[in-house]
């Protein structure tokens, strides 16, 4: 008899989700981002936080349903900024500090992510309700791929999807943050300032716009994000 072919056991293709900021959802949103990106992927989590309230009540919760790979309360040294002197459009005028603690929660979990090789590595928000599945055969490998949409003369900042040196180079914003609003005195905007941190000046990456529908439920109050710069997160 002809000796048996051993069974080729194929891996799941692996990704990893980083979740930053507020915790908002995370137990209703669960389901959908797995809905979402997990068609074949193992999937890791790790999630870069912020110290407010809202997410210390949420946090044993959180851990417990989406069992990150690593997590930590965002604690890098806040940037010495005078944000009454930075541009930005009058909607953003008196929450312009949260844009610092934003991409200082995305510093956060850059720091996290494992050696480990991943197909994708997918940066977006527990707040965030998917529409419709990702595409991954839409995606390019060379380029961070970003959902059309909401650009407000930028490119939308809350989900970006990309090969890893690629998403940690996105992701460096915070040590920059400074030199981008007070030396070259760009709006802290964060669609103009994530097309600016991505262009031909600084990074020089490619972007390449995707479909992926998707909305923020629940939206947050303007006073509760006003709070939140006025108490630093802390």
């Amino acid at each position: 008899m002809p000796p048996k072919k051993k069974k080729i056991i194929k891996k799941p293709y692996r990704i990893a989700i980083l979740i930053s900021g507020r915790l908002t959802s995370y137990d209703k949103h669960y389901q959908n981002i797995i809905d979402t990106f997990g068609d074949g992927y193992k999937i890791d989590f790790y999630a870069g936080i912020s110290e407010e309230p809202i997410n210390k009540k949420l946090l044993d919760g959180f851990l417990k349903l989406y069992k990150p790979i690593a997590w930590k309360y965002s604690d890098k040294p806040l940037l010495d900024i005078d944000f009454s002197k930075v541009k930005s459009g009058k909607n953003l005028a008196p929450i312009r500090k949260n844009v610092m603690f934003m991409w200082r929660n995305r510093d956060n979990v850059k720091s996290l992510i494992k050696k480990i090789a991943y197909s994708w590595i997918i940066s977006t928000r527990a707040d965030i309700f998917y529409k419709e599945k990702l595409n991954y055969s839409e995606l390019n490998p060379n380029a961070v791929n970003i959902p059309k949409g909401s650009d407000f003369g930028g490119f939308q900042d809350k989900i970006a999807i990309a090969k890893q040196p690629l998403m940690v180079e996105y992701l460096d914003v915070y040590d920059n943050l400074k030199k981008y609003v007070v030396d070259d005195k760009r709006t802290i905007e964060p669609e103009s300032l994530i097309k600016y941190h991505l262009g031909k000046k600084y990074k020089n990456i490619e972007v390449q716009r995707i479909s992926l529908k998707h909305d923020i439920f629940p939206k947050v109050k303007l006073g509760d994000k006003q709070k939140v710069a006025e108490t630093g997160q802390k």
